[in-house]
């Protein structure tokens, strides 16, 4: 359908089962996608020194696997982080993104680029869900980031959505004449 996104990637799970190659990940970038930062254990709780150490190695992955807009942007595992966390983060990357905020939408221009708010979507999310959370944020002018884990046949986890869902949702998406960024 022409839709591009981000693809926030744990360089630990890359060519694993189930899990997309770094040759995969590369022509989704040349197709348009981000392919951006994601990485375990969370960020919180951990100490200054340990984090930064943690998100250099993180960052320095991205940038000598061709991800250099990537390396300035992060999914924080779990959602995870603290005021600890937030200070090394802030800066070590422009943009980071939590989870699970499926009440407040972000606002445009967002508020704290490193408090990205989505809707996390579950296994049990109907595609009815996902077009009333895409009018609200029309007819309200903010920014809806939509968060899908694991696209597979038939889910199995929370965090997996149907293939037949997601073909529903983004079909209707497309035909919404809505503006899809993966910024």
């Amino acid at each position: 359908f022409g839709c591009k996104a981000t693809a926030y990637v744990i360089p630990g799970g890359i060519g694993q089962a189930s899990f997309m190659t770094l040759d995969q990940l590369r022509a989704l970038q040349i197709s348009g996608w981000e392919i951006a930062a994601h990485d375990t254990p969370n960020f919180d709780g951990q100490t200054a020194d340990t984090l930064t150490a943690q998100l250099a190695v993180l960052r320095k992955w991205y940038s000598d696997n061709g991800f250099a807009v990537g390396a300035q942007n992060v999914a924080y595992p779990g959602g995870g982080f603290d005021a600890n966390s937030l200070d090394v983060i802030r800066k070590t990357f422009t943009t980071g993104r939590t989870i699970g905020d499926n009440v407040n939408h972000e606002t445009w221009p967002p508020g704290d680029r490193l408090l990205l708010r989505d809707i996390e979507v579950v296994n049990t999310t109907t595609t009815a869900a996902l077009s009333t959370a895409i009018t609200a944020a029309a007819a309200n002018k903010t920014w809806l980031i939509i968060n899908f884990h694991n696209i597979v046949t038939t889910p199995g986890v929370a965090t997996e959505y149907s293939t037949a869902n997601f073909t529903t949702f983004i079909a209707a998406l497309a035909a919404s004449g809505i503006a899809v960024s993966d910024r």
